[in-house]
């Protein structure tokens, strides 16, 4: 079945990547939780982008970092040509020790077209009926009075419902009924101005030819300040050709634009222009372009028009000027506030009843908490400086452990910087009254030498010596952060784990490419198991086992420093090749942590019988891993199919499939051999934006052989990524058997099946002597708990199976077995578990809901909606729309 109103569930791409980059900001907000607020300014300094996007991120970025040789746009080309006929590295399975050597080798080798954002089009004409919720802003005439204007943060916007067409007239009326407006501006007598958007400029009709302003007489905020009247964004263009770039786009979403100017570029003593202190280099380099840019920041700028609507914030000049229309680049400060109901973030109670903040992971990503260019290959650097009460924590992405400074009215700010080119979705943001706990033994005295100077691997700098990566050399030094009811758990719990873990990740993929990590234990609402943005990573709560054995889950989130910020997809859409390698890579770490070979296909089998079940209850469309495929430049979409589709979120297709296809492939070449080739497939793309077809056209350089045995892309892209429902190669995949942990549950299985086929009533005491299975790691439990679904159980069993396992203090991956056997063998005794197990693990529950509600059991049915209710103040917006599809219809 295809999904209905797919245009809903897409994400738009507003900014126009195209026109302008990026190439830094500067967040510099203040925490309000008695408003549930962030406010202040971001400050972006932008490069325009010329004739070619490639050329143009090369040499904003890269290029100069090094004092690199200036070349033209043939030399460029002409290398490139040289690099990609050179030789590539070739490695057979039965010469598989060149691998290693190829780490050091000048033949892996640096391509440019994974480091540069692509050209993209406006959403907007797929996307015409959302587009009805905007404020439009003008900039008043020299000559003329501005009216009072609100303070930061306390007036919202409210959607349009018109359907008028483009000529329409915009009038300066204000009336709202959102409940954040607290202050309006004034009318001004009967006085009113107009304003008409039916072109913007050549290219910007172009791509945003649906581009309407409506007319709403009572659900319409509009912010404007009097003076040119008469002003539009058709001006602009001011008929010549010169000025049809002077739109500047940001993809944003509920936040509160109060101001933005241009700001004045300060003057460069080194290389004579107005500069963005490229032309620096040596160690203090980073040190001078962070001061440069908190400078400019600081500087009084010309105010610009601006208009904000649902999914953009558009910036703009009535009479463009040299400086913002000519300019190879420029600097844009932008003064807002986000709003209490922007998805972005999460402003939730912890577990001991303090407020706290975090980006949630939600579809639109940083959208409400910054204006930016959110597209993959946008790639930016950032600094932040955020001010909280005395009593706050600020846990943030940065190259560094933050500076920590003391403000005139008692507060703290907290600075941080990253100078890895990262897209912007990737900045992660926590404040709460949390305590931390420090991983003593992955500690280094050569830890202030590590923070404050770069090391560059051998294999990078001969590879590109411009590379951002941050990697570390000593041990990474790691911190814990939870509620004070919780951090001697936490620490506990991955005290032990976590220098193996990285131990064993880094000898797998190379050394880790950021200088430090910050664990954060997340409130209970948390809808993610797992979350990493570079250097941090939040953990839910369901992790803290108590004896590791739910720890995968930080070995998944580690390995996502390498598949997912160290390498990106180019495309969003191809999640397999972030979430499927840090699946694989996970079992193989934990698999050699637990220090039992067999458990690698324990675990796999376990992941079958989900993708099975998975694929019966997904939609099709879904299913498919690389959905646009080989789609061209000039036809490539504005939006993220089903981007923001809340069936995605209860879902592990692509975690599973792409976990699969990297196992087939290391079966053939070999699990040691493909272990080594992964190796050589980061170091090859490090610090880059790839896709399926990079990934595959490096295997077959490396394992040619697999040709000579009659595999091809085009094959492995038709049975694994381009289709849905199960791959062929494990149409016949079987329990392997053979192996001890999994035979030892499977005999215990086929007794409890003879036992309840005889119908013998037998008393507890005869049946705890058939129950004599005794398991040496958890996994074997909940594999026992899952082949026991396809049996009818007596209750009798049930209670010793509860009693023997002791399962109210297992992992949640047992506990969830359990609730499952509980919910197909109607057995209400124990319903208290489930009730439990929905309410502390919420990341975990999304499938009970569903299977109590199928069950037709009336008890089952009230629980379930007697838990989401509990939930519901601060559920996860897309989890609380698909749960609430499933409970109630």
């Amino acid at each position: 079945m295809e999904q209905d109103n797919t245009k809903e569930n897409d994400l738009p791409l507003m900014a126009n990547i195209d026109t302008y980059c990026v190439q830094h900001y500067i967040l510099d907000l203040m925490c309000d939780f008695s408003k549930n607020i962030l406010s202040g300014s971001t400050t972006l300094f932008v490069n325009r982008v010329k004739s070619d996007p490639v050329k143009s991120h090369l040499e904003n970025y890269i290029l100069p970092i090094k004092k690199r040789k200036q070349v033209t746009t043939d030399q460029i080309i002409t290398e490139k040509k040289q690099k990609n006929c050179s030789k590539v590295l070739k490695c057979s399975e039965s010469n598989s020790n060149k691998l290693t050597d190829s780490l050091n080798s000048d033949n892996v080798f640096f391509d440019e077209e994974h480091s540069s954002f692509a050209q993209s089009e406006q959403y907007l004409k797929d996307c015409e009926e959302t587009e009805s919720s905007f404020a439009t802003h003008d900039i008043p005439s020299n000559n003329e009075k501005t009216p009072y204007i609100p303070k930061l943060g306390t007036v919202g916007s409210t959607q349009i419902n018109s359907s008028c067409s483009e000529e329409e007239i915009l009038p300066t009326d204000i009336t709202s009924n959102d409940k954040n407006v607290e202050e309006i501006i004034p009318s001004i007598g009967n006085q009113r101005n107009f304003m008409t958007a039916k072109d913007i400029s050549k290219e910007s009709t172009e791509s945003m030819n649906s581009f309407t302003i409506c007319h709403s007489e009572q659900k319409q905020f509009t912010k404007v300040l009097p003076g040119n009247s008469d002003i539009n964004l058709q001006s602009v263009e001011g008929g010549s050709n010169q000025y049809n770039h002077s739109i500047f786009i940001l993809d944003a979403c509920d936040i509160i634009v109060s101001e933005v100017t241009l700001l004045p570029l300060l003057w460069c003593d080194k290389c004579q222009n107005k500069c963005f202190k490229e032309c620096e280099t040596g160690a203090d380099s980073s040190a001078k372009r962070e001061e440069f840019y908190r400078q400019c920041s600081l500087k009084i700028g010309k105010e610009m028009s601006f208009k904000n609507d649902k999914w953009s914030l558009r910036i703009f000049e009535k009479d463009p000027t040299e400086e913002f229309c000519l300019n190879s680049k420029f600097a844009i400060k932008i003064k807002y506030s986000t709003l209490a109901k922007g998805k972005s973030l999460k402003w939730v109670p912890d577990q001991d009843g303090n407020m706290c903040m975090f980006t949630c992971g939600h579809w639109i990503n940083n959208r409400s908490l910054f204006p930016s260019q959110d597209h993959s290959e946008a790639l930016s650097t950032w600094q932040a400086y955020v001010t909280v009460e005395n009593i706050h924590t600020v846990i943030m992405t940065g190259d560094k452990e933050p500076l920590i400074t003391n403000t005139e009215n008692g507060k703290l700010c907290y600075f941080y910087q990253s100078t890895m080119l990262l897209p912007s979705s990737t900045l992660a943001i926590a404040v709460g009254q949390w305590q931390h706990a420090t991983i003593t033994h992955l500690m280094s005295t050569h830890q202030d030498s590590q923070q404050n100077q770069k090391w560059v691997p051998e294999f990078c700098a001969s590879v590109h010596g411009s590379c951002s990566v941050n990697y570390s050399k000593t041990p990474v030094p790691c911190r814990v952060f939870a509620p004070r009811s919780l951090i001697s758990k936490a620490e506990s719990e991955f005290k032990s784990y976590l220098p193996k873990c990285l131990t064993k990740a880094c000898s797998i993929l190379g050394p880790y490419p950021f200088r430090r990590l910050d664990i954060l234990i997340t409130p209970s609402c948390f809808s993610c198991l797992g979350l990493t943005s570079p250097c941090v990573i939040f953990l839910s709560q369901s992790v803290l086992v108590g004896d590791g054995s739910f720890c995968n889950c930080l070995a998944h989130e580690l390995c996502h420093s390498w598949f997912g910020l160290l390498i990106g997809p180019k495309d969003w859409t191809e999640e397999w090749m972030t979430e499927g390698f840090a699946s694989f890579v996970e079992d193989i770490i934990h698999t050699d942590l637990i220090g039992l070979d067999e458990l690698f296909e324990l675990r796999a089998f376990l992941k079958y019988k989900l993708l099975s079940a998975e694929l019966e209850h997904t939609d099709t469309s879904l299913q498919i891993m690389r959905p646009n495929r080989e789609v061209p430049e000039e036809k490539k979409t504005n939006y993220i199919k089903n981007g923001m589709n809340p069936e995605k979120k209860c879902m592990q297709v692509h975690y599973l499939k792409g976990y699969f296809l990297l196992r087939y492939l290391a079966q053939i070449v070999g699990m040691e051999q493909f272990q080594d080739f992964l190796r050589v497939y980061v170091t090859k793309y490090h610090g880059q934006l790839v896709t399926s077809q990079d990934f595959l056209k490096l295997l077959f350089d490396v394992f040619p052989n697999l040709s000579e045995e009659g595999l091809s892309t085009t094959q492995i892209c038709t049975e694994w990524l381009d289709g849905a429902g199960l791959p062929v190669p494990l149409l016949g995949y079987k329990i392997p058997t053979e192996l001890s942990l999994i035979s030892d549950v499977c005999n215990q299985v086929q007794l409890i099946e003879k036992h309840c086929a005889q119908r013998d009533s037998k008393p507890l005491k005869d049946f705890m002597d058939i129950l004599n299975f005794k398991p040496v790691c958890q996994d074997q439990i909940v594999l026992f708990l899952e082949l026991l679904l396809d049996v009818a159980l007596p209750k009798n069993i049930l209670d010793n199976i509860r009693e023997k396992f002791d399962i109210s203090c297992a992992n949640p991956d047992i506990q969830h077995r359990w609730c499952e056997l509980l919910i197909k063998n109607k057995y209400a005794k124990f319903y208290g578990d489930i009730k439990n197990f929905l309410l502390y693990h919420q990341a975990m529950s999304t499938y009970l809901y569903g299977e109590m509600v199928l069950s037709g059991t009336k008890k089952q049915t009230s629980i379930a909606k007697e838990c989401f209710k509990e939930l519901l103040p601060y559920m996860d917006e897309d989890l609380k729309e698909a749960l609430s599809k499933m409970i109630f219809g």
